[in-house]
Order: structure tokens, then sequence, then C-alpha cells
């Protein structure tokens, strides 16, 4: 291409995208941009941020056909007549997408390794979740799922009774440990997204494939005690633990963090519905806590959809553990498990 000609398209192309995606998203795609170029991002990372940001597979086209490295150029556009054949399940399409308060996605790196995607989650797959989970949350009539049967003393029959009460089994939340196939494969999807989009912003977040789902419910007003999530002992020794991705639907939480037990101060970010956090890499053993579900934080759209609490879905990837169901609703991995 003609240098004269070159210059021309990318000007023509820029005031393009500063209309069309805004003034801040472009900034950030700009810095992406000038980072691939430099090699500090990886095809897929470019890839998946550009097109979560600009969104138009032709005006995608137009962007990598300026690149000034022709092999990156060319590689990308393969990759765009590639992928863009995919359904929409499996690509960017349901993710970031304008809810009832016209906000899109941005994403906020809180420190390496930790990063939140603020309103990630489409209505469309807020409201998705909140059926998958309490289809398998909802329970029995004998209890299950979120719940626990809780009977009068002198009731022996099996069946419950106009006496009997179904209680969250953790209290102030309810709590489902589940392996990744008792969900349809989009539920997966979505968490693969996510961290595809995480590690365009923070490359430190550690590849992960998720293998275990752990939900919960919150009442409104529940806390949850400051704890690390650690599986793998191996792994978390040589902290290599794999990325944890924590979704928000419903109310909001203020979400405490911070390195060591015995740190005086902690720091707060405060967990939307459609928000996404992430921690990995350098920030894998963060101590967190949930300090407060807030109370009259349920998004307009999704009042009377849910019940009113928060729940937050929670990929992991476990490696070669097993779920020990022996321990419900307490959440036990066993690494000791003998493989055929």
């Amino acid at each position: 291409m003609d240098l004269s000609v070159h210059k021309i398209r990318t000007k023509q192309l820029t005031r393009l995208l500063k209309t069309k995606v805004g003034p801040d998203q472009y900034q950030v795609f700009k810095q992406k941009s000038l980072e691939y170029q430099r090699g500090l991002l990886s095809d897929d990372e470019y890839y998946a941020v550009a097109l979560f940001i600009i969104e138009d597979v032709s005006t995608l086209r137009e962007v990598f056909i300026l690149l000034p490295d022709l092999s990156k150029r060319d590689r990308m556009l393969q990759m765009v007549e590639s992928r863009t054949q995919e359904p929409v399940s499996t690509s960017f399409a349901s993710l970031g997408k304008r809810q009832g308060g016209g906000k899109k996605m941005r994403a906020e790196v809180l420190e390496p390794g930790l990063v939140v995607l603020r309103q990630a989650l489409s209505l469309e797959d807020q409201k998705w979740l909140v059926d998958q989970c309490f289809r398998v949350g909802e329970g029995t009539p004998e209890g299950g799922g979120f719940y626990k049967l809780e009977r009068e003393e002198e009731e022996s029959s099996a069946v419950a009774s106009a006496g009997d009460v179904l209680r969250l089994n953790m209290g102030s939340r309810g709590r489902l440990v589940e392996h990744i196939d008792s969900f349809p494969q989009h539920f997966a999807q979505i968490c693969q997204q996510c961290l595809e989009i995480g590690q365009g912003y923070d490359k430190s977040l550690t590849g992960m494939t998720p293998n275990t789902v752990l939900v919960n419910f919150y009442k409104d007003n529940a806390q949850f005690k400051w704890h690390r999530d650690s599986e793998d002992p191996n792994l978390v020794s040589e902290q290599l633990g794999k990325t944890i991705i924590s979704l928000t639907v419903g109310l909001s939480a203020a979400f405490g963090y911070k390195h060591r037990f015995e740190d005086p101060e902690h720091s707060v970010v405060h967990l939307k519905s459609g928000d996404v956090l992430m921690f990995g890499g350098p920030a894998r053993m963060i101590v967190h806590s949930v300090l407060r579900v807030i109370p009259k934080t349920m998004p307009v759209p999704l009042r009377g959809y849910m019940r009113n609490g928060r729940l937050n879905v929670t990929y992991r990837d476990v490696g070669c553990g097993c779920i020990d169901a022996t321990q419900f609703p307490k959440y036990r991995i066993d690494y000791d498990v003998e493989t055929k």
C-alpha cells in the first residue's frame, strides 16, 4: 500500500473508531495495539481485545489491514476469517453488551493478577445464569441444592410437612459444588471468554480450564470470612495456582482483599451485578472476604426475576483433584484419589 494512502486511511479509521467506541475505549485499544506491535501481546490476546472493543467484523478487518507488520497483518486477517464463522454462543458477542443502564464493559487492573471486568455479563447472560444455577440449586422438597431441610424433632415422615422449613445450607448463604459438566456448555464458554478478555488487559493472569463450579447464593447483609482459595497443594506451594474467575449476579457486594492474614489493613472493591472478578498469577493467593452483601442494590431488570440476594458463580481448575461430596456443603477437593 502506498505510504500516503496508508496515512489517509489510518486517519479516517481513527476518526471512525473514536466515534464508534468512544474516546476512552479508543485509548485502551490504541495502547493494546502498540503493545501488540512491540511483541508484548500474543495474537490471541490482541484479537480478543480488538474484537471485544470494536465488535464489528468489517471494521476489524480494516484495522488489521493497516497493521505495519505484514506477518502480524496476515495472521490477524486469517483469525478474522476463521473465528467469525463460529456460532454466537462461542464468540464474545454476548459479553459486555449494553444493559438497562446503557453501560458498557470496562476493565480495572487493581494490581498485577487481579482484574475486574465491569458490566462484562449481558442482562441476557445474567438471567441465563440465574436460570441454570437455580435449576440445580432449588433441590427437592426434602432439601438439596442451596437448601437443607430442618424438621421438628417429632417428625419422622420422609416427606416434608407443613412444619418443616427449608433453610440455606450455610446459614446466611446457600452453596452448590458441581462439576462443570452439570451445566450446559455455554456455562464454561462464559468463563473462557472472560479469561481471554482479562488476559488482554493483564498478561499475568494464568490460564485455566474450568472443571469445577462453586455457586454461593447470599442473603442481603451476608458476610464470608477471610480465607484463601487453595486447591492443589503442589501448585499452591510453587505459586502456580490457576486463575479463579468469579461472577456476580443480583445484589452488589463489598469484596475485601489483602496479601497476608496478619496485614492490619485491606483494600475493598465493590462488585455489582454483571461484574467479573479474576485473580491469578501474583495475586492468586490473596486473602479475601465478602465483607457485606449490600441490600437494595438489585438491578431493576432482575427484580422479580430472581430471588433477592447475590448469586456468586466461581469457576476453578482443580487439575487432577476430585470433589469430595461427603464433605458437602463444605468445599473440599481430594488429591489423593487413585486414578486408573
